[in-house]
């Protein structure tokens, strides 16, 4: 029997970086041209998450993603922003429950008490560049060490507001803001399980699953094919502690609504030269988490993920003299591994 739940938290983390590379992708062509807490009973257990105030823990991440950058004609990766080959992301945030509203659900403080960020560069990047390009990712590094956020979940776990990273995302311009925003969500979903959880008791062997809904966003629509799977595979430990494992899987398709975006400068201007802009994002992945019994907190959680999007800059209206279109192809392959570790009183 089938449910449906929201996606898993790899998905989200993935979505948060499609929003920031397709903004971003659009300007480059412009220059081409609480719950219950889990029980058992009956064979059958419910996983849900359950806050109890001052309940504080710990969770180490580490995030790789490998790029590869092709392009129609060759030799267009000149004209477009520098895309990392690699990079390397640890983080450690301290996640403490603030309070909890038995009808509304929880506050949460996520503390980054480390971010660290490395990247590898293309080869044919200038020195100058290169040095600019890492100078800027140290200082944004810097300004989440120590930082502070407030969460807000609800009854079920889900994440449902931010507070506290306005003024870090007041330096980036302003059609990146509210991506950037929503990226912060994902990778804060991602050391809670948003997602995981089912709605309903489980067996052993029992899957849900749920068509993906596209993502919110005032910057950014969306329209969207997929489905995300989620399987109890049993018991288990972690660290000494009773969990229940969850393998997972996605696919989807999504696909940017660019013509809800008229006033988009750099839209306006390609448009003023008679071309249009096609992209679509393809991504699966999957993973394994290991959830609490006692009380459904994430104990480790490890994905795989991989994306591919293509962008294709032809003209809006063929003429008698057919040009070839630009075409983009970014592929990532991404690894995330997390894990956490409970603080002492």
């Amino acid at each position: 029997m089938r449910h449906g739940v929201r996606e898993s938290s790899p998905v989200r983390v993935c979505r948060g970086l499609v929003r920031r590379r397709v903004l971003a992708l659009v300007s480059a062509f412009l220059q081409l041209s609480p719950a219950v807490p889990l029980l058992a009973w009956g064979g059958k257990i419910r996983i849900r998450r359950k806050f109890s105030p001052g309940a504080s823990i710990v969770y180490v991440a580490h995030t790789q993603t490998e790029s590869r950058l092709e392009t129609e004609p060759k030799g267009l990766e000149a004209f477009l922003p520098p895309i990392p080959t690699n990079l390397v992301s640890d983080q450690e945030n301290a996640m403490t429950v603030l309070s909890v509203q038995p009808e509304s659900g929880a506050e949460v403080e996520s503390r980054f008490q480390r971010f660290d960020i490395q990247s590898q560069m293309p080869e044919n990047m200038t020195e100058a560049n290169r040095k600019a390009f890492l100078e800027s990712e140290e200082e944004f590094a810097q300004s989440l060490r120590g930082r502070s956020l407030t969460l807000r979940y609800d009854r079920a776990g889900r994440l449902e507001g931010l507070q506290g990273a306005d003024d870090l995302l007041e330096q980036f311009p302003a059609p990146f803001r509210e991506p950037l925003s929503e990226a912060f969500k994902y990778l804060l979903g991602q050391v809670t399980g948003e997602g995981l959880y089912p709605d309903h008791d489980v067996s052993r062997g029992e899957e849900w699953q749920r068509k993906l809904a596209p993502p919110l966003s005032r910057d950014l629509p969306f329209d969207e094919q997929g489905t995300s799977t989620m399987r109890f595979t049993g018991k288990t430990k972690a660290g000494g502690v009773q969990a229940a494992a969850i393998e997972y899987s996605f696919n989807d398709t999504l696909t940017p609504r660019l013509d809800q975006l008229p006033s988009f400068p750099p839209l306006v201007a390609l448009a003023a030269q008679g071309l249009k802009l096609d992209i679509q994002i393809e991504g699966k992945g999957e993973g394994r988490a290991l959830v609490a019994l006692e009380d459904g907190r994430i104990l480790e959680n490890r994905a795989t993920l991989e994306q591919v999007l293509t962008a294709h800059l032809k003209p809006e209206h063929p003429t008698a003299r057919p040009v070839d279109p630009i075409t983009l192809k970014l592929t990532t392959d991404t690894a995330v591994e997390v894990k956490g570790k409970d603080r002492k009183p």
